[in-house]
């Protein structure tokens, strides 16, 4: 969560735990389809000035983008995910983390 940006989380927040609890279920389940969550936090894309100049508003260039995952290294990350027995993916530190399931599920034998 961070400020100004409470909505925005929570969604993001909603989509990963629904897919989530559907890549275990598809898991559990034995079925051939999968999903996957990858979080990538921030990522450097021209979004910011696209976001500014669509809507009239002076880029913010005093932000410091120079920690945010270059496009490059998410696009790998995200194929490293795919083909992992794993269903979530995580950057930290431009770092990707691959892991099982973040919440406790009922009875789902994995």
């Amino acid at each position: 969560m961070f400020p100004t940006a409470v909505t925005y989380c929570a969604t993001k927040f909603y989509v990963s735990s629904f897919t989530e609890g559907m890549a275990v279920d598809l898991k559990a389940g034995n079925k051939p389809m999968r999903a996957k969550v990858l979080a990538p936090a921030a990522t450097a894309t021209d979004f910011f000035n696209q976001a500014y100049t669509s809507s009239g508003i002076e880029s913010d260039s005093s932000a410091d983008r120079s920690k945010y995952t270059p496009a490059s290294l998410l696009a790998e990350y995200t194929y490293d995910l795919l083909v992992s027995d794993q269903i979530l993916g995580y950057v930290d530190n431009e770092d990707l983390i691959l892991q099982g399931p973040k919440f406790d599920f009922v009875s789902a034998k994995l």
